[in-house]
């Protein structure tokens, strides 16, 4: 059969070349290289490699190139753990190291892709997917696929769940919603091959692996474009660099400033503006910007909200308090109106102001009856 590209094959082409273009923009974007810049660019290059070879093995123009490009098909095996220790090197405080453990399942595919790539390599100038594994063996590591593609997206929910804090809101939004675009390509893998072995699999859903595919690379390239301070790890940027405040004295400076904020509460003025504290600690008001972003990873109003938010689950969990309106609790907390307070107590705990307090209060009533 004549190769040839049609509608479909096409997008997912123009996917692949947006592909590789985030992937220049995110190695050339910073200056240093952080272990999750990294880590996400290997993402996005695992899946614009393995997008160019389906369009390849539909469109027919496999043949032309050489056999080995098969080997794309064991990109999953890599792509979970890369998305598992993308989503713990976001953490501020975790110091992650990639365990090789991770790496066995991809190492123990390469072995047995290559041992048998050589050995039929003398038969075949082009190896056919057919030709390179029997039915029985590409069921296998297609079942096996499958199951490391769900394992990893049930650990990556869980890692996400485990520092669902009122830490870095923004970045842990950021990263479910990675979790979901991750977990919208293992079901749409899964849900494919489910198709084919029941003998379901319609020609409109040949292409949904595919489609999951280029949704993650536009998702990511959108938000590089849209909001790149997301992408940024750890709270460091360029933004800085020229700052004459040393790492040291910006760790110190962090402990004096979180020392201050808890015994006097500042955080409860709902005018404090970030001059305000900065002055308060006799500091410029670049230098706070700076030791809160790099140091806690956080925006300023991230950091109050940090600590206001607390204050308003201490006061709405304490059952003399049951009493006090919603609209108070937000005045004590900092907060100048009701709205924005309920959105954001929801925004951090994901529960509503009142809904919290019911829940606390029935705990609370239910420890005291033990």
């Amino acid at each position: 059969m004549e190769a040839s590209l049609d509608n479909w094959t096409t997008i997912f082409l123009i996917a692949a070349a947006q592909g590789f273009f985030l992937v220049i923009l995110l190695l050339v974007k910073e200056k240093q290289l952080l272990r999750a810049k990294l880590s996400l660019t290997a993402i996005i290059l695992l899946f614009t490699l393995s997008l160019l070879y389906y369009v390849a093995y539909w469109t027919k123009y496999e043949q032309y190139f050489p056999g080995y490009i098969s080997y794309t098909l064991g990109f999953t095996f890599v792509i979970g753990p890369l998305m598992l220790y993308y989503l713990r090197t976001l953490e501020v405080k975790q110091k992650m190291q990639f365990s090789a453990w991770h790496s066995i399942p991809i190492v123990l595919y390469s072995i047995h892709y290559f041992l048998r790539f050589f050995v039929n390599r003398s038969s075949n100038s082009f190896l056919s997917l057919s030709s390179f594994y029997t039915s029985e063996a590409l069921s296998i590591l297609i079942i096996l696929q499958n199951i490391h593609l769900i394992v990893y997206t049930i650990l990556c929910f869980y890692e996400v769940n485990k520092h669902n804090s009122s830490i870095q809101p923004a970045k842990h939004t950021w990263k479910r919603k990675v979790v979901f675009a991750f977990s919208g390509f293992t079901l749409s893998f899964f849900s494919y091959y489910v198709m084919v072995w029941t003998n379901t699999l319609k020609i409109e859903y040949d292409y949904m692996v595919s489609f999951a595919m280029s949704f993650f690379i536009y998702f990511i390239g959108y938000h590089a474009f849209t909001k790149p301070e997301i992408l940024q790890t750890n709270g460091q940027s360029g933004k800085y660099e020229k700052s004459a405040l040393t790492k040291s004295a910006s760790k110190t400076l962090a402990n004096k400033l979180i020392e201050h904020i808890k015994s006097q509460k500042s955080y409860l003025k709902n005018s404090l503006k970030l001059q305000d504290l900065a002055a308060e600690l006799n500091l410029s008001s670049h230098h706070l910007s700076q030791i809160i972003n790099e140091q806690l990873g956080q925006s300023y109003s991230d950091f109050l909200n940090t600590y206001r938010i607390e204050e308003a689950k201490r006061i709405l969990s304490d059952p003399e308090n049951a009493n006090q309106k919603i609209i108070s609790v937000a005045y004590d907390c900092g907060y100048n109106n009701k709205v924005s307070f309920h959105n954001t107590f929801k925004k951090y705990t994901g529960y509503s102001p009142t809904k919290y307090r019911e829940l606390s209060l029935k705990n609370t009533k239910a420890l005291a009856e033990q």
